[in-house]
């Protein structure tokens, strides 16, 4: 995919200058960086399978719309196990 930036010619010029004395392009640089960004395939599965585990941890926890903090789930849980239990 080809994609085109805009930047002020100072900040070009600044770019191409560390470029060189790098011995690099700033199309590498970007790409680089831009590959920086994204996250890793083990980072993403550790990341889905984190979200699985939180996910079955919840089952058969009610959680009222007006208590997405969980205040109420949490008063719920503790009445449960230490008042009435």
């Amino acid at each position: 995919m080809n994609i085109q930036i805009t930047v002020s010619p100072d900040v070009y010029r600044g770019a191409s200058a560390y470029a060189a004395a790098h011995n690099t392009s700033v199309k590498e640089m970007l790409i680089s960086y831009l590959e920086k960004l994204r996250p890793s395939h083990k980072q993403a599965d550790e990341a889905e399978m984190r979200l699985e585990e939180l996910i079955s941890m919840t089952k058969g926890f009610h959680i009222d719309a007006d208590d997405l903090n969980g205040e109420k789930a949490k008063s719920r849980y503790l009445e449960g196990k230490f008042i009435k239990g």
